[in-house]
């Protein structure tokens, strides 16, 4: 598989989920060792770790929007089990208002992403009552797997990913806690996982091109009477629009290649949306069912389920 005729690391679909799973990741990686308040460093390292356990489950709220022209909201249900499997599962409900007749489109578009062990993860969409699937060999694996490890190992290595932790809450109930992630620390985690030659190669460079540029700001709030994580909130937006101008860039430089659509669809993206991303833990306990959606068993491969969408995000570009 050639990744510039069949991966296409800019559909849309791929791109939703890359955010889905990264701030998955960014919100569950790094301890700290030298921060700026050390007694802050101490109540974030017990909060971080009380999360891991053998299976962790949590719901997840992504805000992907631009301008007056779309809006999705992403909701989730989420699982990492004891066997290092993933899946996730969710909706997207989309709004697209045209801008010509100012008439709103409203979708519901239930989707199911899952990884077993270190393969590759697949995202399965159901549109129109069918079930389609899109490979998505272009998220780093290696990297994915951070986020579902309880080896104390890892989470040592990690240790130096978030560079500054302040407190502005702190009550009975909760402790509000600000964290500052090291972008260029956290990309420098890919120059160790990635494979060169493999077909993730275009999306991890623009990866660390995009965490090299910028610093990410997580708020952390945790229930003092259990001590255990509530909410993980991470602004995405500055990182989400670097990655997809560094995508432009190395097209305007002639590495890769993009067709108008892919331009148009980068555009929108790096110059026009917004992302706001929150993730919320649970007792495994109150999980809703995560099992392999009915249906999707037979589901064939449709890189364009979510064209459709892609056509109108481009309508945001001022022309």
């Amino acid at each position: 598989m050639k990744i510039l005729e069949s991966l296409k690391s800019r559909k849309l679909a791929k791109v939703l989920s890359a955010v889905v799973l990264g701030g998955s990741l960014l919100a569950g990686s790094g301890d700290v060792s030298a921060a700026s308040d050390p007694a802050a460093t101490m109540k974030f390292r017990e909060a971080y770790l009380t999360t891991y356990s053998d299976t962790r489950s949590f719901d997840q709220v992504l805000t992907f929007f631009g301008g007056t022209v779309f809006k999705a909201d992403i909701t989730a249900d989420s699982q990492i089990l004891k066997d290092a499997s993933m899946r996730i599962k969710g909706t997207v409900n989309w709004s697209y208002t045209s801008p010509k007749t100012k008439q709103t489109t409203n979708l519901t578009i239930p989707f199911y992403i899952a990884q077993d062990g270190n393969s590759d993860i697949t995202l399965y969409v159901n549109r129109n009552r069918k079930w389609s699937k899109v490979s998505l060999p272009g998220f780093p694996s290696a990297l994915a797997n951070i986020i579902k490890t309880n080896d104390r190992n890892i989470l040592q290595e990690n240790m130096n990913a978030v560079k500054d932790v302040s407190i502005f809450k702190d009550d009975d109930k909760q402790r509000i806690m600000r964290l500052v992630v090291d972008g260029d620390y956290v990309a420098g985690l890919f120059d160790k996982y990635e494979d060169q030659n493999s077909e993730a190669a275009v999306i991890n460079r623009n990866l660390k091109k995009a965490l090299s540029d910028e610093d990410v700001f997580i708020t952390w709030t945790v229930n003092k009477q259990t001590r255990r994580t509530e909410t993980i909130v991470v602004e995405l937006t500055d990182l989400v629009r670097n990655y997809a101008r560094n995508i432009l860039n190395e097209s305007a430089a002639g590495t890769i290649k993009l067709s108008q659509e892919e331009m148009a669809l980068m555009d929108s993206i790096g110059y026009y949306s917004e992302f706001h991303y929150s993730l919320t833990y649970r007792n495994t306990a109150d999980n809703s069912d995560l099992n392999f959606p009915s249906g999707a068993a037979n589901a064939k491969e449709n890189n364009d389920v979510l064209d459709d969408l892609e056509s109108d995000m481009v309508q945001v570009v001022k022309k």
